[in-house]
């Protein structure tokens, strides 16, 4: 049976059934011949239209007309069947009609934003409450449906049966250049596939899976049905690629070494042999760095000459000349054909120390642009790139904002090699997390396409991505994540070997302590009796703590016990000249003990530490050996880590996670938030007659969300960050899942206005100095100033311009501008009342006082969650969803928390402290200072409704604490569901925010409780994981070998048989059978 006469039968199967067949993915005109779905007849008038469905008495519509028609339908039928043609997997052929110009607008609207200000796009609501992404594949339209929530009435089935077949599997030549080898990287590619194989009678298709964003499971099962419905004349096969490497090194190669490294020969590093591994069998051997450059070399002049080329993929322990082996690629590529090499790095550190080291190696064509710089200096950098003078840019991920920036540094170069330094960091989660890596493949995709289409350059470019630390298989593969994100192709694959033998591990198990005093102080004597050890055989030491407040504690002990003269310290806390200060003294031995947190880690470069200890865990089983990994880097010697190990030591990184994690309630708040500020932007641009594609686009500052996530234990860039990565995880799931986002997220570091006090005397001599620079606000005094302009008639050779306005900002002596001390910064807070804010304010505001002042007189600690716990009060009292309960306890204990810390004027008034318990739950207690707390909310509230105003400008006078003061205030009335602001003026970057549709965001805000993340329980199941396999190490009793044997085997995705046998993970287990 072929695929149409599948349908057919699956059609006559339901037919003379009650209810309507629907078809998804499914031309009509196969039943009804001269029909045309016409959608802009059917939304000029949907009653009509559907009268005319049933006054013909058609059992057969498609799901077009089912969206639009999504109400009659389900109050007409009693059964809905849909039949789904799940050849498809997000994205359907359009077999509707809808005219051109209206197709042309949905393609710029779900462009995310490129080209729109050329188009003027009109009211596009009905159309993307049916379709929740359109995009274009070789000339044809296809569409993602925006799903409604599951109706009873529906009836869900797929069209073609899973095909229960074996698909063949084949070894095939990585650099074959036959058209019918297939690599399946995303959706796009599967349908240019999927349309090659159902136009055509004959032919073998080898299909690459490795490395697709689409899930394994789901892309066999369509390749299965594919095989069991195309006929005997169509096959298709997965095939896996065994890596034919190049062994030609060529003399130029050696020659450049000898040049500017002073060696004959390459080094080896060792590496797994990918095609064992593939068997389950783990083959080490030995690999040049000549071999790894020949194969960079090879790729890119694949692409030169119009061939099919291959990413590369290298992780090698720091070390091992990383830096050679993408440095000299770069040398010979232009010194042989001037093409030019980006290489992106996360740090400025590291950035200018691999410039550093090529001029101290006389290599004068290397140059990096960042923040520090100022722009004569950058523009300077430009003219050599342009001049040929620089063959090699060090740039950080964040240069990659501005597409039109860096086209501009490239200029008339033709760049033939992208370098990504540090790659591991796409796939690290937790307060590391860098969200501008995430886009790193969105920025990398737009740049291949503009180089592609300019006639004198005409080609793509290699990405090689380099990492001292990546996990190949299992839950965590890093390796797979990053090769997605980057949207490498079918990459060549270079896992270095992860065994050091020359670090002993030495794990001494210990008795509990579980007072928390003694055990604080029995953990800090076991660390001054190792550092005497240490320093009686005069080696280095590095101590790592979880957290800074333990640090900083055991620092302070060290001085107690005499030896704070030989303990240098590092945390993120510290100002930058202190951290460089201290790593210096510990580099040069001066002081032979670090103790820091993980904020001692990449970039650091010290090659004599002998011992690596650990007060208690900072991070996951990555982290840890990322740790130790930093010992014995110098050949010599042999290094020790060494760990006295407490049951308990885990509470303090359960609490980390519990505290850094984002969860499902703050996602959803989020959501609503962009939601509530969208619709408050169309009211005031609908008054503007804003064309549609600018009223989709929103500017709003970071900090308007950060109370979603504010924490007394962390800065406000961790809220911040908190923002971005929050924004990114809703997108990229939706991606995930359904191939589209509801809205489209994007960082502007750069902002050029900012609000400002400004008396009346000085406005008139600002502007005789600088021109037409301030617009005046509703606010008396309060200006919107084009700082751009200060910057570029008066700064821009002194400072960049970020670095101008951080001067500005925070008001400092560097900056010699006159109006500094005359100009106070200031934020603008916009305002909208709910409808029913009063009767919320009584119904949560009031419940969440009674509560309180009730815990307050029991005077004993509350858990947020379980029986008796806040969660369950809340809902007692107010009669509300346990999703809001939730989210207002959380918030409203955050406000306490940050309140007695930071805005509390009585010394002697506690309002609230919290207990940690062993599993890393928190409790809490509360003190009758809370009255304080809610005078203060109560004065804050009551001025603003006497004011009756809808702006509000803040002035900054003494730093930033009043800013975040209202901030705080104002979350807590959001979260009551009293009002939606949206701040503009902070130091903080803005978002840049297109909005979509709003169809599935308010489906989601109005059954909160369904909606789930899958990218945020990956985070949470991977954490579970990695302290089950720490304390299966820890507890164990294994030799250094047998510990190393266990890392090993998880860096190559296998868990032990004890662990995956845990009771503990028994539904983690199952949930990843496949993989694990």
């Amino acid at each position: 049976m072929n695929i149409d006469e599948q349908i057919n039968q699956k059609v006559r199967e339901y037919l003379g059934q009650d209810g309507i067949i629907v078809l998804k993915g499914v031309d009509i005109s196969k039943f009804y011949s001269d029909l045309v779905i016409d959608i802009d007849k059917i939304l000029n008038d949907k009653l009509a239209y559907f009268f005319e469905i049933y006054k013909m008495g058609r059992k057969i519509i498609t799901y077009d007309e089912y969206l639009a028609l999504y109400d009659f339908v389900v109050s007409q039928y009693k059964k809905i069947i849909i039949l789904e043609n799940n050849l498809y997997i997000h994205y359907y052929p359009l077999t509707a009609k809808i005219n051109e110009e209206k197709i042309r607008e949905l393609l710029c609207h779900f462009g995310e934003g490129e080209d729109k200000e050329n188009i003027s796009v009109q009211e596009l609501k009905e159309y993307t409450d049916i379709y929740a992404n359109v995009m274009e594949v070789n000339g044809k339209i296809y569409v993602a449906y925006n799903e409604n929530i599951e109706n009873e009435k529906e009836y869900i089935e797929n069209i073609f049966h899973v095909a229960q077949l074996e698909i063949g599997k084949i070894e095939i030549n990585g650099t074959s250049n036959s058209s019918k080898i297939v690599q399946i990287i995303d959706e796009e590619d599967y349908i240019v596939f999927l349309d090659n194989v159902l136009n055509m009678n004959s032919g073998t298709f080898y299909v690459i899976y490795k490395n697709s964003a689409i899930p394994q499971s789901i892309l066999i099962e369509r390749l299965s049905i594919l095989n069991k419905y195309c006929g005997d004349n169509v096959k298709i096969k997965l095939a896996f690629t065994k890596d034919k490497r190049a062994v030609d090194i060529k003399e130029e190669y050696l020659n450049i070494l000898k040049k500017y490294w002073g060696y004959n020969s390459f080094r080896s590093i060792r590496t797994y042999n990918l095609n064992q591994l593939e068997l389950g069998k783990k083959m080490i051997e030995e690999v040049s760095q000549g071999e790894i450059i020949s194969n960079i070399v090879e790729q890119v002049e694949n692409c030169m000459n119009k061939k099919d080329y291959r990413d590369i993929f290298v992780t090698a322990p720091t070390g091992s000349g990383k830096s050679i082996m993408f440095q000299i690629p770069a040398i010979y590529l232009a010194e042989k054909y001037g093409l030019f090499t980006i290489v992106i790095s996360p740090l400025i550190g590291l950035m200018k120390d691999q410039v550093k080291n090529l001029e101290i190696r006389n290599y004068k064509h290397a140059r990096t642009i960042n923040s520090d710089i100022s722009p004569l200096e950058r523009q300077k950098i430009i003219d050599d790139i342009h001049d040929g003078k620089c063959h090699i840019l060090y740039i950080s991920p964040e240069s990659l904002l501005s597409k039109s920036d860096l086209e501009q540094i490239i200029g008339n170069r033709v760049l033939g090699l992208l370098v990504v330094d540090e790659a591991h960091i796409v796939t690290t989660w937790g307060k590391q997390f860098r969200p501008d890596y995430w886009y790193l493949g969105d920025h990398l995709s737009r740049l291949k396409k503009v180089q592609l289409r300019k006639e004198d350059k005409n080609m793509g470019f290699v990405i090689a991505a380099f990492t001292a630390t990546a996990i190949y298989g299992g839950i965590e593969n890093m390796y797979e994540e990053t090769v997605q994100s980057l949207k490498m192709v079918n990459p060549i694959v270079y896992l270095g070997y992860i065994k050091r033998e020359d670090i002993k591990i030495n794990i001494d198990k210990t008795r509990t302590i579980t007072n928390k005093a003694e055990y604080e102080l029995n953990k800090f004597d076991n660390l001054i009796q190792k550092i005497d050890e240490v320093m009686l055989e005069d080696k280095k030491m590095l101590i790592y703590f979880p957290t800074v407040a333990l640090l900083e504690r055991f620092y302070d002990y060290c001085y107690l016990k005499n030896i704070g003269r030989y303990v240098a310290k590092y945390h993120g806390k510290m100002l930058p000249d202190e951290k460089e200060d201290n790593y210096y003294k510990f580099l040069t031995k001066e002081k032979p003990i670090m103790i820091a947190t993980k904020a001692f880690g990449m970039g650091i470069d010290i090659d004599d530490i002998h011992v690596i200890t650990h007060f208690a865990p900072t991070g996951n089983v990555c982290d840890y050996v990322q740790e130790i990994g930093r010992a014995a880097r110098r050949k010599e010697i042999i290094g020790e880590a060494y760990y006295k190990f407490m049951s308990n030591d885990f509470k303090h990184i359960n609490r980390l996670h519990g505290l850094s994690v984002i969860k499902e309630y703050q996602l959803v708040e989020v959501i609503k938030k962009v939601y509530e500020i969208y619709q408050e932007n169309i009211k005031y641009n609908i008054k503007d007659n804003k064309k549609r594609g600018k009223r989709n686009e929103m500017l709003v500052d970071a900090e308007s969300f950060a109370h979603i996530f504010e924490n007394p234990f962390f800065s406000e860039d961790d809220a911040i960050n908190k923002v971005k990565t929050a924004m990114l995880l809703i997108q990229k799931d939706f991606e995930r899942k359904y191939s589209f986002s509801p809205f489209y997220v994007r960082p502007i570091p750069l902002f050029e206005q900012g609000f400002f006090e400004i008396k009346r005397p000085y406005v008139k001599e600002i502007e005789n100095d600088y021109g037409h620079i301030l617009d005046r606000t509703e606010e008396q005094d309060i200006y919107s100033v084009n700082l751009k302009a200060i910057w570029e008639k008066d700064f821009i050779s002194i400072y960049s311009f970020p670095k101008f306005k951080y001067l500005l900002y925070s008001n400092s002596d560097e900056l010699n501008f006159k109006y500094k001390n005359l100009m106070k910064p200031a934020i603008r807070v916009d305002i909208s009342f709910n409808k029913n804010f009063s009767k919320n304010y009584s119904m949560y505001y009031e419940s969440i006082k009674t509560i309180i002042r009730r815990c307050v007189r029991e005077e004993k600690f509350y858990s947020i969650e379980g029986q008796d716990g806040l969660v369950e009060q809340l809902i007692k009292y107010s009669q509300i969803e346990r999703y809001k309960a939730k989210c207002i306890v959380e918030n409203i204990i955050n406000a306490l928390m940050l309140y007695q810390r930071n805005y509390s004027n009585n010394l002697n008034a506690r309002v609230i402290k919290d207990k940690m318990l062993m599993n890393g739950e928190v409790k809490y207690i509360f003190y009758n200072g809370v009255e304080t707390f809610f005078k203060w909310i109560e004065k804050f509230y009551n001025d603003l409704i006497r004011q009756g105003k809808n702006t509000i400008c803040v002035v900054q006078n003494d730093g930033e604490s009043k800013f975040k003061e209202i901030f705080t205030i104002l979350g807590v009335l959001e979260t009551l569901d009293i009002l939606v602001f949206n701040a503009l003026g902070g130091q903080n970057s803005q978002l840049y925010i297109y909005v979509n549709q709003t169809k599935t965001m308010k489906q989601i805000i109005e059954k909160p409780y369904s909606y789930t993340n899958k990218l945020l329980e990956l985070v949470r199941d991977r954490h579970k994981l990695s302290v089950e396999l720490m304390t299966h190490i820890f507890e164990g009793n294994y030799s250094s070998e047998e510990i190393w044997d266990i890392l090993e085997d998880y860096f190559l995705g296998k868990l032990p048989e004890e662990v995956k046998s845990s009771s503990r993970l028994k539904e983690l287990i199952k949930k990843y059978e496949d993989i694990l």
